[in-house]
């Protein structure tokens, strides 16, 4: 497992995807496997490619760790539909791509 991206963002009224918080869209392409710190407040996501609302998708607490570096999973295309959004206040996400 090597580390292909680092980034961060802010999760607001508009879901985002992995490639809108300060990793490329080649980078997200390579990616198996994601680490994904919440900082801030609390998110929503979904990882179909459809967009999560504030009462809609997986709830992540301000501090969780979405954790997808199990090395027998390939998570490429969960990474490549993963989309976020505020919960009530904008949230700052941390994330690391690997491959």
């Amino acid at each position: 497992m090597k580390i292909v991206g680092h980034g961060t963002g802010t999760i607001s009224n508009t879901a985002k995807k992995v490639n809108e918080l300060g990793v490329s869209k080649a980078q997200v392409d390579t990616a198996r496997w994601l680490l994904l710190t919440v900082e801030t407040d609390d998110v929503r996501y979904r990882a179909n490619g459809e967009a999560p609302t504030a009462s809609l998708g997986h709830r992540l607490y301000d501090g969780d760790v979405l954790d997808w570096t199990d090395p027998n999973g390939d998570y490429s295309s969960m990474i490549k539909e993963l989309r976020l959004i505020k919960v009530t206040n904008d949230a700052t996400v941390f994330v690391t791509l690997y491959s």
